[in-house]
């Protein structure tokens, strides 16, 4: 089977491309062992770089070293400082880089694409294809305004619906539950847990399965939300 990996935010897309390159991310990973856990290293992570090394090194400090971090600016949660007790973030920092080589493993044979959502999903649609779509959130059910480079309102939303619920294969949605969601996947299995947000506040997560991905699961036997380990 093959595996395709679609975001059109040209940054994260970078990182992946990185990975994917054995030179560049035996680079990356000598550069991140030379990085210190850093509040200036963290400020420094919002600023562009044109080598692709040097700004996938700064996603991923911006992503490692601030809680909830925006891609756009500095979030007010902010860096993720020090806790003297136990040293936690900084360890783990530490530890990044050699983790770091499992992620290279996982996507050496993932396809990378930097394509509009709908236009990947008609181009790969086919009954034994699996989408797992991770839209940004509603407007309604989030806190920030400004989290996402490439944004969706509610008629984005209804455009993405109508292309799902006609998807040949099998689909996997998450997202927050809102009244906007409740109208275009209310008949769709779902379920929730519970996730953390900006600010350490606790939000419900949903999981919404098609049709065809349901029966699937049935004829299988598979309980897959008994199997899901939070």
């Amino acid at each position: 089977w093959g595996e395709i990996y679609n975001d059109l935010d040209g940054e994260i897309v970078n990182l992946f491309r990185v990975l994917r390159n054995q030179e560049d991310a035996q680079k990356l990973i000598h550069q991140l062992e030379l990085t210190p856990y850093s509040r200036n290293e963290y400020n420094l992570s919002f600023e562009p770089d044109d080598d692709p090394v040097e700004q996938a090194r700064r996603t991923i400090v911006r992503s490692l070293q601030g809680f909830g971090s925006s891609m756009m600016r500095p979030s007010r949660s902010g860096f993720l400082k020090l806790d003297p007790k136990t040293g936690s973030y900084v360890n783990s920092w530490a530890r990044y880089p050699e983790q770091l080589k499992a992620i290279i493993k996982r996507l050496r044979h993932v396809s990378i694409e930097q394509l509009p959502a709908l236009e990947l999903l008609q181009k790969y649609d086919a009954p034994e294809v699996l989408f797992y779509c991770d839209p940004p959130y509603t407007h309604d059910e989030r806190t920030s305004a400004n989290t996402y480079r490439h944004e969706m309102d509610n008629a984005a939303h209804r455009a993405l619906a109508e292309v799902l619920h006609q998807a040949k294969g099998f689909v996997v949605l998450s997202g927050y539950p809102s009244d906007l969601y409740n109208e275009l996947y209310g008949e769709w299995e779902s379920f929730s847990v519970q996730s953390t947000t900006v600010g350490e506040r606790l939000a419900n997560e949903t999981i919404w399965l098609n049709p065809n991905t349901s029966k699937a699961l049935e004829s299988e036997r598979l309980p897959l939300f008994q199997m899901i380990q939070y």
